[in-house]
């Protein structure tokens, strides 16, 4: 016999499968190329010369 907590506890984790299959068919997984073209620009920004850091200028 299952109690009753355990029955709700059952039900709300049926309810988040669901709720995380329907996201997942709403938004699919971006395309490969769409992947690629993101790695290449993390991988321009790293590459990049950053201008130095300015500290700041304390009055005295």
């Amino acid at each position: 016999m299952i109690s009753e907590n355990e029955e709700i506890a059952r039900l709300r984790i049926e309810e988040r499968i669901q709720q995380a299959q329907a996201h997942a068919l709403a938004d699919p997984a971006p395309s490969p190329r769409h992947q690629a073209a993101w790695l290449l620009r993390r991988w321009a920004d790293l590459l990049e010369p950053h201008p130095p850091t300015r500290r700041p200028v304390l009055s005295r």
